[in-house]
């Protein structure tokens, strides 16, 4: 469990600093987007991630942490494929920033029961003993995902320009929800017979 969480963190960060990475990188140069401008495609993460931590508890206790962060997952798939749609259908800058502050409105939504959900799920299934190792491991997974965008997401960058780097990226990130879901699934299955809790 610690082992799927740790992963599923490090890419919702990857994805999380990625805009970053390919705003510096290509979309304020090749657009010609201000700065300020770029940073309300940020902001726009961050304000409806913020605002959305009060409903992703509730969500969180009414339909459990393992299927929050199911929702979290393949949620998140699909707004880093929505984002590198906005590059291969929009051409003008002023489309360009407009469909990247609403897709990654978006993507705050699904974001922000990650770490409330992980935290419950190391709450429910890790011994007394290791729940703050296990924390940690997931923090520090979280933190490993955000320090391999800058290399990971730039390599992409370079090689097949933004959206198509968002859309691989999209891949991984549908590929670690099935991972999440299945491994999951195959670990409760697991404790339930050998009379473990899950």
């Amino acid at each position: 469990i610690v082992a799927l969480l740790m992963l599923i963190a490090a890419l919702g960060h990857f994805n999380r600093v990625g805009m970053s990475v390919a705003g510096a990188e290509r979309i304020i140069p090749h657009y010609h987007i201000e700065p300020a401008q770029m940073g309300l495609v940020y902001s726009a993460f961050l304000f409806c991630y913020t605002l959305a931590m009060l409903p992703a508890g509730w969500f969180i206790d009414r339909y459990g942490a393992r299927n929050t962060l199911v929702v979290f997952g393949f949620g998140s798939a699909i707004f880093v494929a929505l984002t590198g749609c906005v590059g291969l259908v929009c051409h003008e800058a002023q489309g360009v920033w407009l469909g990247l502050v609403g897709v990654r409105a978006l993507m705050g939504i699904t974001n922000a029961p990650l770490h409330p959900a992980a935290a419950r799920m190391v709450f429910a299934h890790v011994p007394h003993e290791s729940k703050s190792l296990a924390n940690g491991l997931v923090t520090f997974a979280a933190c490993v995902g955000m320090a391999a965008t800058y290399y990971v997401l730039g390599t992409l960058i370079d090689r097949w320009d933004w959206p198509w780097a968002f859309l691989i990226c999209s891949g991984m990130t549908l590929v670690i929800a099935v991972v999440w879901l299945l491994g999951t699934r195959w670990s409760a299955m697991l404790a339930s017979t050998s009379g473990t809790l899950f």
